[in-house]
This record gives C-alpha cells, structure tokens and sequence, in this order.
C-alpha cells in the first residue's frame, strides 16, 4: 500500500518550511558558524546556504541530512515540526497494486 499527499510539492515560503529554514539558522548562530563556515562545511558555495535559508532554494533528502548532521540537528526534530503543522494535508492511502517496472541493468550496479 502506497501512501502519498495530494498536494505533493509546497511553496518553499510555506510556514512549515519557515520553521525548519529557522530552525536552521537559530542552530547555525548557536554553533556560531557563518553561513561561508557552514558552506566550507559542506563542501558547497556560500551562497548556496543563503538561498537555503531565504527559501530560494530547496534541499533534497539527501542534503537535508547531510545539513542536519553538520548543524548537530537531531532529524526527529524535523520530523517533529512536519508533523506539528495542521495546514498539511492527510496522506491519501491508495489501495490500487503498483506493478513492479523494468529497471535498466546498468542501474542495478551502483557500485
């Protein structure tokens, strides 16, 4: 069973984005890293972190993670502030059996 929101992608200027975008900057400040200590950090360009944290740019889950990790940030946390929000819509649980798609050879060897 699958389960998935019906409004999949949300304005990065949504309030649950705000709050994890400033959970991420009282963090920073509280570590007293810059936004260049934190992007040297993470082996990317500084303004990067800025357009993180105005909301003009996303992170995938990836780099959320990797994000968490250098600013000490339990992921629960974050998972917490998501599920706080009553503005998100419930998850829509489909019943319908997937069937399974032909996956490439060379995308089998991801060594």
């Amino acid at each position: 069973m699958l389960v998935i929101n019906k409004k999949f992608r949300r304005s990065v200027h949504s309030k649950v984005h705000q709050d994890i975008r400033n959970l991420f900057i009282k963090q920073r400040k509280k570590l007293k890293l810059t936004q260049r200590d934190l992007a040297k950090k993470m082996n990317i360009g500084h303004s990067i972190i800025g357009k993180i944290e105005t909301g003009d740019r996303r992170l995938d889950v990836v780099e959320l993670l990797e994000y968490a990790n250098i600013l000490e940030i339990d992921t629960n946390i974050i998972l917490e502030i998501l599920r706080s929000h009553d503005d998100l819509p419930p998850p829509t649980i489909i019943t319908k059996k997937l069937t399974p798609r032909k996956v490439h050879p060379n995308l089998l060897n991801c060594n």
